[in-house]
């Protein structure tokens, strides 16, 4: 009900259903989720002001980086994006 548990699955598929989110989070723009990863730390401890003030310099930060350009070329292409270390 609150949106914590985005799957589930019986015991026999378990394992290949992380080995498949584990390979997507791997191919993912690392740069990003570190952005993630700092917006949420602490966010129970942060006003909304100071949150939202956070998330508004990580999204302009990432906007500009080798990641969006990639992500935005890849699109453009029509292929897989090629994240590398940001």
């Amino acid at each position: 009900a609150a949106g914590a548990v985005d799957a589930l699955h019986p015991d026999a598929e378990l394992a290949a259903a992380g080995e498949a989110l584990a390979r997507r989070l791997a191919a993912g723009a690392p740069g990003s989720f570190a952005a993630i990863k700092a917006l949420c730390a602490e966010a129970p401890g942060r006003t909304l002001e100071a949150h939202l003030a956070l998330e508004h310099r990580l999204l302009r930060e990432r906007a500009g980086s080798a990641d969006a350009r990639e992500g935005v070329a890849a699109f453009l292409q029509k292929r897989a994006p090629r994240f590398g270390a940001s």
